[in-house]
This record gives structure tokens, sequence and C-alpha cells, in this order.
């Protein structure tokens, strides 16, 4: 909820507790409280570790010195660990109050003696500033007033704090580091100038030292504001003090708060805070000879003739506005004396809300009675009080919360001390304030679009605090009660979005401040009402804030009145939580309280008129399918009302009020359609959903065109697909011109929008099933001259409705009209749709629009999957193997335009489609439908099945984490349990994938199971989350069969250098080749020859892949490995470069190491850009730290040389830093005494290789340096 929706501006249930109270409800409301909070947090558990921290706190000293240059000490760890002990004890601030004293008392004397030894309180000073930290965290956790009470104040303490604070003033600028000091100074001066002492024995101008060193902090924009504010404030109530320095004080604020001065928003709000101070507990006889001049500082120039622009943004500041009515209120309170108001007195000893009357609390409300005639009169109401009142009533319509809060809490306690016809007047005159721009129509009716919503809430908080003490006359209660109805349904639209939340939760809060005031017989004649009213925001209400405080109020008014129907069930089924979550609220509380019929009524009218016409769409669904809900409540006789309600609202140009009817149309037409048989033979029924399709007829066609008109055809797509039957489409195709149905079905197709082309091919299958389509379909797919005339959407549209069609059978008007035998038709749209997806030579079908493939793709499965167990007798096997490699060979497709990788698109569906052909042909064999390893072969041959596996399995490599867990599900479904491994069915005839026992080791390595039923399932978190998923991923490298692609994919996110690459795909991969100690096959030089085969190649995509491969191989600790097995050999001769060989792993390592070089030198002289110059840079630069001389000889030759002396600057630094890295981070490259090239690493760091000139000389130079310490270590 926004700020401006409830008085504290929260935006949970604690919205509508009043000041002082931990929630909305109590013990007496009988409501569920709202704990957020732990639940063992029921006590200060760490008080002793608290107070040990705090001991050692206190004991520690850390050197100044070192502090100073220090950015965390041991002390200062100390003092987070205390502040966040205290942090978490926020909300619960009073579970420490019995460990108070002994938490605050020791800190406060160590910051005493700081002070009365006269130390300099600076930020130099940092045991005196972390103290101060630590006891504003008290202040800060527990409020200031609870922890001043463990302040000194003795006479010897006032004259230190202000010495220490005069220190302060005239620093010209106070540091950050010190505000937490000088708010606790402030704040221990406001308990210490209290002593009842004569200030003048300390010094004859310590009042004036005191006052003025206030003023100058008046004006901080921090906490120390307010310590001024409350130090002033105390100073100025004592009497020696009032006489001599208030006067002055109000003069030198009347001074800084003229037109002349300029004030800052800052002075102004330290100003009213002190003067709302000073007439806290004031002496009336000393303050009220300066209201006048108050009262001017009150108005800021309103009035006056001399007005500037300084004083208008004050008045249009919400802090400074709110402290102007705080101080109207308390100087009102301070003319005024205390009434016991016999109104409110006399519910109080009625038990409030209770409504239970005893002998004793009669009497005493007699007694109340009788003193309400002896207050009611009014000869000492002064006049300026209604000056003080009409400025609350003001603040009641200003734009931020927290001054109409404020007003309204401060008009009702003024009410509080005013006789009761007094009380009814200011009652009536906040009621007044909902009728301010309220229009009445001619029709009667009211037209609240032009209202304010700060008013309306500030009414509602004036009444609600008015009812919280009782002060409302229950002779006016109805008429104020009908506008709080009203504005629980205040929801106005301005614009793309709609006000009024705050409204309503103000609404909620006056009905509660009302339960917990006023006696159940003052409510008995709305109850009712007000039940209906709450139960229904509860549940209908969009903001879940609101829903949660109706809900609070409706609790509240059950515990204390016993008043509403049924109100001890209802309260259940509509508790704090059950209302939170909407679609829980609208579907399953509302048909619960539907059932009640005192309920029911208003529940179904709110949902007619208001909820399934809300501008929210999503509203409007939801509404919808609720009023279904509570027409099964009554069928015959609701449906019908339903209908002949709604049909007015069929011929409105309104998007909106169309959408929703239609919507709820659709829901009820849909419901009439799914009972039972018997109620589908009901004849009301059959023709309230026979009217339903017939109100089509009566939309308007211009509403298609209009602003939301995507919304209505998919509203009216699906309400043909809900009531669409044989009788209602004979009846509309009979007539000459187009039938309705066929109309919003082609202007759905035409849409652009997706979700409307969803709902159309819906709409057309339904449709196609009563009726014949064969003429639409041939229209479609007859010549590529139509198909080409066709717009993009449509070409999309059509696309996905031709997988939806239900095509004729055999015998049908297809076959008469000669298109073939056999369903032909279903043929022609397969090879239609194939068309659409294939390039070949001369095609002129073929589309490029992705959105039009990725349909086709998904036509094709949902052609073949709806012939169901007919597929072998409807569409031929070679027709069904080309659709299965069509979706095979759309794995490859990664289109991207602006919008990114939108070839993601058609591989999903792809996968989607694989995977449920699959499945299906699996059910087609399971009940022998396939009959044999002939029938399966010739729709499922082996070869192509393993195609399919390996599609999938490169796509669970995949960087688009929604492509990747789409994959991996896919992946094991097929892996899942075999048709026949459970029944004992013939396994080698239906073709099985590879590699199952390394899918259970990557996927369920705790499991000792072989075989992956259907009961097993990854964990969510383990598939959505890289870091834990391509770890599992890489070691599926093991399975032979489908390893290129594998790692095709693999190396095509390693070369899209995207974050997840980087972070994840490539540690994974260096982690598993380093780790074949661990597995007896693909060791780390097959790895190393695969990836040297893809960067060989010529596919674009991946080459690069297979070069940074290589690189993270060599960083990530190959080059460690081999110096490892070349040490570890003891036997056999050394090889031409002195190391010595066994079984021949050396001599294939150096071969393949200068192959790769070959391919990091590949074009280089030729490569333009600086993505593909880096790869060969970081490939040929690592290859340098291999442990053969011949390679490395190579390198510095061919890499070194080139890279050092390219033209660009940008890669000649790049090269520089790399080499260094590399020599820096080698154990192969030392000299011969072991040392490093440290000599080649200082001419690498002094050359300014980014100056733009040659470098021949310094590359000759770096080339020998490294031929030297590559030769150095061989002789």
């Amino acid at each position: 909820m926004s700020g401006d929706a409830s008085p504290t501006g929260s935006d949970s249930q604690h919205d509508l507790q009043p000041p002082g109270q931990k929630t909305l409800l109590d013990e007496g409301g009988g409501g569920i409280v709202d704990e957020t909070d732990d639940a063992n947090l029921s006590r200060f558990s760490r008080a002793a570790e608290f107070l040990s921290l705090l001991n050692r706190f206190l004991a520690s000293k850390d050197d100044n010195a070192v502090a100073s240059t220090s950015t965390s000490t041991p002390k200062d760890k100390l003092l987070s660990q205390l502040r966040a002990i205290l942090d978490d004890y926020q909300e619960q601030s009073y579970l420490l109050d019995p460990h108070l004293e002994a938490m605050v008392m020791p800190p406060v004397q160590a910051l005493q003696r700081a002070v009365k030894s006269r130390r300099n309180l600076t930020s130099d000073n940092e045991d005196v500033c972390r103290i101060a930290r630590l006891l504003y965290s008290y202040a800060k956790v527990r409020g200031y007033k609870t922890i001043l009470r463990f302040f000194p104040h003795e006479v010897g303490d006032v004259i230190p704090t202000v010495e220490a604070l005069r220190h302060f003033q005239m620093q010209e600028d106070n540091t950050s580091d010190t505000w937490e000091l000088r708010y606790v100074l402030l704040l221990w001066l406001s308990l210490v100038c209290m002593i009842p002492f004569d200030l003048k024995n300390f010094s004859a101008s310590i009042a004036d030292e005191i006052v003025v060193i206030c003023q100058t902090f008046l004006e901080s924009p921090g906490k120390e504001r307010d310590a001024a504010a409350i130090t002033l404030g105390k100073l100025l109530q004592r009497r020696d003090t009032a006489q001599t320095q208030l006067p002055a004080y109000i003069k030198w604020c009347q001074e800084k708060l003229s037109p002349q001065a300029r004030p800052s928003p800052f002075l102004a709000t330290g100003i009213f805070q002190t003067l709302c101070e000073i007439l806290k507990n004031p002496s009336p006889h000393l303050v009220q000879p300066h209201f006048e001049q108050i009262q001017s500082l009150v108005s800021l120039g309103e009035y006056g003739e001399e007005d500037s622009e300084a004083l208008k943004r004050l008045r249009s500041n919400g802090l400074v506005n709110k402290l102007r009515g705080k101080l109207a209120t308390r100087m009102a309170l301070t003319l005024l004396r205390p009434r016991k108001n016999g109104r409110a007195v006399a519910r109080r000893l009625l038990g409030g809300g209770s409504g239970k009357v005893g002998a004793a609390s009669q009497e005493r409300g007699t007694e109340g009675a009788q003193q309400e005639e002896e207050d009611e009169d009014d000869d000492d109401i002064p006049p300026s009080i209604d000056s003080y009142i009409s400025q609350l009533l003001r603040g009641l319509q200003d734009k931020d919360t927290l001054v109409r809060y404020s007003s309204a809490k401060g008009l009702a306690r003024i009410c509080e001390r005013l006789p009761g016809f007094f009380i009814d007047q200011v009652a009536e005159a906040v009621t007044d304030l909902f009728q301010i721009n309220v229009l009445t129509l001619n029709d009667g009716s009211q037209d609240y679009s032009a209202v304010s919503e700060f008013t309306w809430q500030g009414a509602c908080l004036g009444l609600a605090e008015m009812g919280r003490r009782g002060l409302l006359s229950e002779a006016t209660l109805g008429e104020q009660l009908e506008w709080v109805k009203k504005s629980l349904f205040f929801d106005i639209r301005r614009g793309s979005h709609s006000i009024g939340s705050s409204v309503r939760d103000a609404a909620c809060y006056v009905l509660w401040a009302l339960s917990r005031s006023y006696p159940s017989s003052a409510l008995i004649p709305h109850a009712l009402s007000i039940a209906q009213h709450l139960i229904t925001v509860a549940l209908l209400d969009r903001e879940v804030a609101i829903r949660r405080a109706a809900s609070a109020a409706f609790q509240e008014c059950v515990g204390r009145w016993g008043l509403f129907p049924h109100g001890i069930a209802v309260v259940g089924k509509t508790d704090f939580f059950s209302v939170g979550v909407r679609r829980v609220a609208f579907l399953e509380a509302l048909p619960f309280v539907a059932s009640y019929h005192e309920y029911r009524p208003f529940l179904l009218e709110t949902l007619l008129h208001k909820t399934v016409v809300h501008w929210d769409p999503a509203m409007r669904e939801l509404g919808a399918k609720a009023v279904a809900k509570v027409a099964q409540l009554g069928l015959r006789r609701i449906v019908p009302e339903i209908v002949q309600r709604l049909e007015s609202n069929c011929t409105s140009r309104d998007s909106v009020i169309l959408h929703g009817t239609l919507l709820t149309l659709a829901e009820v037409g849909r419901l009439c359609k799914t009972l039972t048989e018997d109620a589908k033979e009901d004849p009301v029924l059959v023709a309230t959903q026979r009217k339903i399709f017939a109100l089509l007829d009566v939309v308007p066609r211009t509403t298609f065109r209009s602003l939301g008109g995507a919304l209505v055809l998919e509203a009216a797509c699906g309400l043909i697909a809900a009531t669409a039957s044989k009788q209602a489409l004979d009846h509309h195709t009979s007539s000459a011109s187009p039938p309705t149905y066929d109309i919003f079905i082609d202007a759905a197709l035409a849409r652009r929008e997706e979700v409307v082309h969803a709902a159309a091919a819906s709409a057309l299958e339904i449709v196609s099933r009563l009726v014949d389509c064969s003429e639409r379909v041939i229209k479609v797919i007859s010549a590529p001259k139509v198909w080409r005339a066709f717009s993009p959407s449509q070409q999309q549209s059509f696309a996905l409705a031709l997988g939806y069609i239900h095509y004729p059978d055999e015998g049908t008007q297809a076959e008469e009209q000669g298109i073939g035998i056999k369903g032909p038709l279903l043929h022609r749209s397969l090879r239609f749709l194939l068309a659409l997806v294939t390039v070949k030579p001369g095609s002129t079908i073929y589309s490029s629009h992705i959105e039009t493939r990725r349909n086709a793709y998904m036509s094709l499965v949902a052609i073949l999957q709806r012939t169901g167990n007919d597929l072998p007798e409807r569409v031929p096997p070679q027709l069904g193997q080309t659709v299965l490699q069509a979706l095979v060979d759309a794995l490859s497709d990664y289109t991207t335009d602006q919008r990114g990788d939108v070839g993601s698109w058609v591989r999903v569906a792809a996968m989607r489609g694989l995977t449920t052909l699959v499945a299906q042909y699996r059910h087609l064999f399971r009940a022998g439908i396939l009959k044999g390893s002939e029938d399966v072969q010739a729709w499922l041959p082996e070869q192509l099945f393993h195609a399919i596996v390996c599609g999938i399995s490169k796509q669970v490599m995949e960087r688009i984490d929604n492509v990747r867990v789409e994959a991996v599900g896919h992946l094991l479904s097929l892996y899942r349990q075999q048709p026949g491994e459970a029944e004992g069915l013939d396994l080698e005839v239906f073709p099985r994938p590879h590699g199952r026992e390394y899918i259970m080791q990557a996927f369920f390595p705790e499991s000792s199971s072989t075989t992956l039923t259907p009961d097993m399932q990854v964990a969510p978190e383990v598939i959505r989350s890289p870091s834990l998923l391509y770890p599992r991923l890489i070691t599926l490298l093991l399975i032979e069969a489908y390893r290129p692609h594998l790692l095709s994919g693999l190396l095509q996110t390693l070369s899209s250098r995207v974050d997840v690459a980087l972070r994840t795909v490539g540690p994974s991969l260096v982690d598993f080749a380093l780790a074949e100690a661990d597995r007896e096959t693909y060791s780390a030089r097959d790895i190393w020859r695969d990836l040297l085969l893809v960067a060989e190649g010529r596919e674009a995509k991946i080459v690069g892949g297979g070069m940074m491969g290589m690189s993270l191989l060599l960083e990530g600790g190959l080059v460690d490995l081999l110096v490892e097995q070349r040490d570890a050999r003891t036997d056999g001769d050394a090889d031409a470069d002195g190391h010595n060989d066994q079984k021949g792993d050396a001599p294939a390592w150096r071969e393949l190491f200068e192959r790769s070089l070959a391919v990091a030198m590949r074009n280089v002289g030729k490569i333009k850009t600086h993505q593909r110059l880096m790869l060969s840079l970081s490939l040929g630069m690592n290859l340098l730290a291999v442990p053969f001389t011949s390679v490395q000889r190579e390198v510095v030759q061919q890499v070194v040389g080139t890279f050092l002396g390219h033209d660009e600057p940008a890669i000649r630094r790049a090269a520089a830093e790399k080499l260094y890295l590399v020599l820096t981070s080698s154990e192969t490259l030392q000299d011969a005494e072991g040392e490093g090239a440290q000599e080649v690493e200082e001419l690498l760091l002094e050359i300014p290789w980014s100056e733009e000139r040659e470098f021949e000389v310094e590359v000759t130079k770096v080339k020998e340096g490294l031929m030297g310490l590559i030769e150095g270590p061989q002789q």
C-alpha cells in the first residue's frame, strides 16, 4: 500500500493500530495477532552475551593514534556486535526492560566521568564517541524517554554538560562522527536543567547559555535538533526561566520566521518542536500571555499582508504542517479545562464495546450522566477555540498523511474538553468534508470523480479518532456510517492507476475504533450492513493491506459486539493469512462466506457491479471466476439472474466493462457446460447457455479497434469456446451474413497479441468439432500467394490455429471434394507447416518470422498428438519421421534480433514437442498399437531417437536459464523408466538412451537404484542454480555417444562470455578435467584434444569457446598437473626436450600444444575484432607456461613478438599484462637459481605500452630475456 494509505504510513495490518498499542487486535477482540518475529523472541535471551560484550567494550582501551588511522578496531567490532543485538529487538523493545539498568548505567557512568573530567570531547576521543553511539542505539530501540530515566541528574552535572556542548557550539563544522555524542549530551542536559535549584546559583547567565546552545542546534538536519528542542522545552517550562527567557525566545522565533529571514525548513521544524514541548505540560498563566505571538508563528504569514516564497514553501512542508497542527492543539488544550465528558465516560463505564452492563456500572453511568449535565456549560469556552478547530479541519484535507492523522488526533483531543453540543458541531463539520466536490446528477446519483482522496481519508481519520474516544453521538451515527461505508469502496481511476487505498484503510479504522468504544446496542440497526461491507472489502479489495485491515476490523466487531451473522465461522475463514493472497480470498474464502444467505446477495452485487468491471484486468479475471464460484451455490436460480443483469453491459463501448462482462459470461457458460450429465439436460441451463452465446451479436464491433480491444477479443473467444454448441452454431450459420463467431475469431487472428491468438485457436478448436472448417483451412494453405498476402501477425496466428483445428476423418467433405483419402487435409496441413519451417531452394512459404516458425512447430506436434491412438491409421510413418526430424533441426535455431536470442523460443518449443511425441509413441507401444520392432522403427528409428537425445543434451548446457531448466527436465524424461521395464515387455524393441548410469550419478548420487523412476525428481534449487547444476552437467561428458553435442553446447555457452559462463561453466570444466585420476575414461588430454578439434574447426559459434576452454585449463592448473606427472616419472629416457617420457604422454601433449599454438596464431594478422584477438592472445601467452621447451620457443617467437608489437595500444597493454601474469604464476619459467623472471617482469612494467610509437627494440629485449629464461633450466 502506498504511503498515503494509512495513518501510520505502513503496509501491514498495523496500519490501523492506534498509538501505543502493539497490534490492532487484542485478546478482547478474539482475533489473530500478526507475529512476524521469530517465535523464540519471547525474552531477552541474549542478555548474558550482551552484558559480557558490554563489559569488554567498556574495559578495552584503543590507542587513539592507532584508531584514527585504522578503519576498524577491536572496540569498533564490539560496538557493532552490541548494536546488532539491539537491532534484533527493535520491534519488541519492551523485552529489554528487565535488563535496562544493567545495560544503560555502566556506559552512562563512563560518559559522566568523561564529561566531568573535562576531556576534549571531539572525534579524536574515540572512546567517548563510541559510548555515545551505544547510548543512541539504546534510545533508538527503546525510546529516549525510557533511557533518560537512567541518566544521572545531579547538580554537579549541569556545568560540565554545558561546557561540553559549548565546545561543539564554537566549532564551525560539527563532523558527522560526533553527532551521537551531541545528541546524548543534549538529552542529558534536558534532564539536568529540570533540577529544583535556581539556575542563577550556578551562574547568572547559565540559562542564557543553554538557550544559545540549543538555538545553535535547532537548525541541524539531524537528531541534535530533536534533542535541542526537548531541552529548550524543559528549560522554558521552569518558573524561573519562563518569565525571563520565554518572551525573548518567542521574539527570536518571530525574527527567524519572518519573511526577511528566509527560514530553512530545518530551523522552522526545530522552532515548532520547541514550542510544542513548551506547551506540553505548561502552567497556563505563564504561556497564555504569549498566545498572540505564538498564533502568528503558527499561521506562518498565511493571513498576513507580508508573505514570501520561503514562507510558502514552509506552508507546503509536511513535517512543518504537522507541528503547526500539533501546536494549535496544545494551545487549545491549554485554554480548555479538562472535563469528564459524560458521553465518553458513560460508554467506558458501560463496558465499551462489550455491551455488558452490571449494577455497579449502571450506578457509575448515572453519575457520569449527572457529570455530563455539569460539563455542558460553555461559558468558559474561549472564542479562539474556533480558529484552532478550523486549522485542524484544514489539516484533515492536507496532502500529507502525517498532517491528516495528526490533525485528526488533535481534533479529538480538543473535543474531549468541549461540551456535548460543541462536539456534535465538530463531528458535523468533519462529516461535511465528505460532500466537498460531490456532484449530484440529474438521475439522483452522485458523481465522486472530482473528490479528493486526501479529504476523504482525513474525514475518516477524524471520525475514527473521535469514535475511539466515544465522542460521536448515537443520533448522528447512522449518517456518519453511510459515508464510512461509501469510503470502504472508494476507488477512483486516475490515469493509468487508481486512488483511494488510503481512504478504504481509514474507513476500516473507523469501524475498528467504533467496535472498541460503543456498545452493541448502539450498532444493532447498522450491524448487518457493516458486516456485509466489511467482509466484502476483506475478500474483494485489490490491495492486500486493505483486505487485511477489513478482516481485522471484522474480527474486532465480532469479538466485541457479537452482532454479525455467523461471525465466528466467517472469521475462521477470512483471517489475516487467508485474505493475504488475492486468489485464495477470491476463490476459496469468498465461496465459503457466500454460502450464508446474509452475505451472498451483497457479495454478488459487488462482484457484478464493481469487481468484474474493475480497471485492473487481473481483478476482472478473478472476479469472473469468483462469480462462477458463487453461482454454483444456487445454479438454476443464480445463473439466469447473472446473465440477465450482465446483458445490458454487452452493448457498452467501454472496453473495460465489455471485457469483464464477457469474461464473466464465459465462466458462467463454462460452468453450465462442465456440470454433471443431469445438469446439462436441464432446460434452464441449456437455454441460458444459448442465450450467453447469442449475446455476442450485440457486442459493438468498434471495440475491436479501440484501446483494450485485444482483451475484449480474448474474452469473446473464451466465451465462444465455453458456450458453443451444435444448435447455436447452426442457428448462426443459417443466415446469409458471416456468423458472428467467425467475425470474432477472424478479428482475433488478425491481432498482434499472442494471448489473443491462443484464445482464438482454442475457440476454433471447439467450433471445428461442431461444424466443418475445412474451407477455412484450405483457404490458408491452398496457395503460396495467398499466404504471402497475410500480415506477419496473421501468419503467426494461422500457424498456431492449424494445430488446434479438428481435421475431418474418412468420408468427410474434404474427401468428397477430391482432396484425397484417409484424412488428406491433415496431411496437407502437416506438409504446409513443414514447408514453413524448412529452408529449401525455391521455397516460397518459408517464414523468416520467428513467432510463426515457433507456432508451426507447436502445431506440428499438436496435430499428431490430437490423433491419439489413431495416429498410425491417419498419418504415414514417413511423414511422422519428417516431423521429428524437423523438430530435431529446430534445436539448432539460434536466431537473434534486437530482442536477443529469439531462437530459444523455437528450441524450447522443439524440446517440448519431441518429448511429447516420444511419450506418445511409448504409449502406443505400451498399448499394443505399435507392434514389434518394425512398427517402432518405422515411427521412431533408433538413429533418430539418439539424434533427439543429442539435441536436447546440447540444450542442457545452454546459458539461458529457462532454456536450460526446460532441457534438463526433458532430458530426464527421456531417461525415465521405459515402457516394459515394469510390465516385462521386450526392452530391446523401443530405443533407449545411452549412459543411464552417468545420469543417475550426476543427478541422484545418493540413490542406490540404477533406474530413473517417475517418482524421482531433482530438487528445484539444484535445477535453477547454475553453480549447483553445471558441475553435475559436466560429468555427462562421460557419455561418449552424446559427448560432441554436450561439448558443443558447453563451448557455445563459454564463447558467449556471459556471467554464468565465466563464474560457473569455466571453473566446472577445469575441475572436471583436472579430476582425471577419479575416473578411468576421458582424461585431461582427451578433453584438450576435443577442445582443440573444435577450435580447429570452422563453426564460428564454438571456435572461441574451444580456445577459451584451453586457456581456462592452462590457467586452472593443467600445467601443474603435467609438471607433477613429469616429476613422478622415474623410468624411461629423456625426450628431445629433456623430459622423461612415459607411455608416449609427453610427445602427445607436445603435439597437442603445437597444434594449439597454430590455432591461436591462425590468421591473427587479419583478425579485426578485439574479442577474437584477446582469445588468441590469452591462449598463446598461456602456452608459454607448458613444460615443453620447443613449444615455449615458438610462443616467444610468434605470440610475444606479434602481440607486444601490435598496432593497437590496447592489445599491446593487454599482452604485457597477460605475459606478466604468466611469468609470476608459472613454476616452469624459473632461472637457474629458481628466482623467477624478475628482469623480464621489471622490463614489462617499465615500458609504456600504451604510447603511440614503435616498440621493436623493447620487444626484442623481452624476447631475449624470455629465451634466456627458457634455455637456462635445460642446461
